[in-house]
């Protein structure tokens, strides 16, 4: 449902008021799934809604959008299970959505191997997440008009600092989660979202799109990203560079955080105790430790539960860069894992994916870091020109706005920069990482990255 900025900020202001009815829903269809028949049961509802803000040129458009919908699973106790969803959360329409969702575990039953599903979450506290700073007040309070301001001078100190075109993009929200379980659980909570889009060209082109994301709007932060983006403004033609030392900045460092991520989901490939080895797996340098935090303090992704229901917490995927656990759901039996399943929305079934997963941030600055390269690159954007995955030995042509280094001063104009190199050795090259972290979303995951000091061979 498309929402015009006044009918938005209703909705956002009323948000609250109806919490408590969604969990007597979410628990009502449960036991009825239960009296349909069904051994266990886990009934899920999300409440959305946002608003938007596009500015180019003179041009200035607000959106809005809102979604409710409510699914359910069903399991037979024997590892299978169905699933259903529906966009109206009436009570009425419950035996419909039952029907469905005990017809899909009826065709999971029937197949010859059926997958293992987790069971739903048992009765017991999620832990205590301040439910205060999960929702940034601003997201509600703020008016349309006011959000509008502050990308406007977002977009003036963009085109203050040199010649070109820039238009951005604002939008933020909150969403309502809510999940009752068969076996007791009970939990809802709120979160919110702000994130910001610039889409930069200097006059020699080419664009650079920066992307800024928290709990809600951040003028100081949201300003401090556009100065970051002002400065990428590269001049002259593509150029081929040597293997020296590269300093990416943090966001440049986001793409190495996906593939790294890719390399930790279940089933990615790699050794495992089933090829007689064990299930561990060099992914990057002993510079490196990657951490996923459903608890992290500010975290846009930290809620008290997952979407199975399971308490989030803190989880070592990457230990002194070996990979020393997966991303996986809770299994039977499993008791202690902290919670990394995600639903994108309530028609998704939960997959583990994370909720904060990052590279750990070191100890120095940026600064303190550019100071000790002697040559190099500082490269403020980064990206691989492999349009599908490369296998670990392969590699890739990667395209970098930033500078040359010389004596740990950016030194020249704003360039493009081309090199060639393996995903593998650049993780693997890290030699140091930055003490800040900037974090992207991306499927339901907030991925961070410090800046990160690369040497490859040269």
């Amino acid at each position: 449902m498309i929402l015009g900025s006044k009918e938005v900020n209703r909705v956002l202001a009323g948000l609250a008021e109806d919490s408590l009815q969604e969990r007597e829903l979410a628990e009502r269809l449960v036991e009825e799934a239960l009296l349909a028949g069904c051994v266990e049961a886990e009934a899920y509802l999300k409440t959305s809604v946002s608003s938007g803000i596009s500015l180019g040129g003179r041009l200035t458009s607000f959106t809005g959008a809102s979604e409710r919908g409510i699914a359910l699973r069903v399991f037979d106790g024997e590892g299978s299970a169905g699933h259903a969803f529906s966009s109206s959360v009436d009570a009425r329409d419950h035996p419909e959505v039952i029907r469905a969702a005990l017809a899909s575990l009826r065709a999971a039953g029937e197949r010859r191997h059926p997958q293992e599903s987790p069971l739903p979450a048992p009765r017991s506290s999620p832990g205590e997440v301040d439910p205060e700073g999960l929702v940034d007040p601003h997201v509600k309070e703020w008016s349309p008009e006011r959000k509008r301001r502050i990308l406007g001078s977002v977009l003036e100190e963009v085109l203050r600092k040199g010649p070109g075109t820039a238009t951005g993009s604002y939008r933020d929200g909150i969403a309502r989660i809510t999940l009752a379980t068969s076996r007791g659980f009970a939990g809802c909570y709120e979160r919110s979202l702000s994130m910001m889009n610039l889409a930069v060209t200097g006059e020699n082109g080419p664009t650079i799109v920066s992307e800024w994301v928290a709990r809600g709007p951040d003028p100081t932060a949201m300003m401090e990203m556009a100065s970051g983006a002002a400065r990428l403004r590269p001049d002259g033609p593509d150029e081929m560079v040597p293997l020296e030392d590269f300093l990416l900045e943090a966001p440049a460092a986001i793409p190495l955080v996906r593939r790294l991520k890719r390399g930790l989901q279940e089933g990615s490939p790699g050794r495992d105790a089933s090829e007689g080895e064990p299930n561990i797996l060099r992914v990057a340098s002993e510079a490196v430790t990657v951490v996923d935090d459903g608890r992290l303090t500010g975290g846009v992704a930290t809620a008290p539960f997952d979407g199975e229901g399971t308490a989030t917490g803190q989880l070592t995927l990457v230990k002194a860069g070996v990979r020393i656990d997966r991303l996986h759901s809770r299994q039977r039996g499993e008791i202690g894992r902290p919670g990394i399943a995600v639903r994108a929305s309530y028609r998704d079934l939960p997959c583990p994916g994370g909720t904060n997963l990052f590279i750990a941030p070191g100890r120095r600055s940026s600064r303190e870091i550019l100071s000790g390269i002697s040559r190099g690159y500082l490269l403020g954007v980064l990206q691989s020109e492999a349009r599908e995955e490369r296998v670990d030995g392969a590699a890739s042509l990667w395209r970098g706005v930033g500078w040359v280094v010389r004596d740990g001063v950016p030194a020249g104009p704003c360039r493009r920069i081309l090199f060639r190199a393996a995903p593998r050795d650049l993780l693997e090259g890290i030699l140091e990482v930055s003490d800040r972290l900037h974090f992207a979303f991306s499927g339901g995951v907030a991925l961070g990255a410090p800046d990160l000091l690369i040497r490859l061979s040269r």
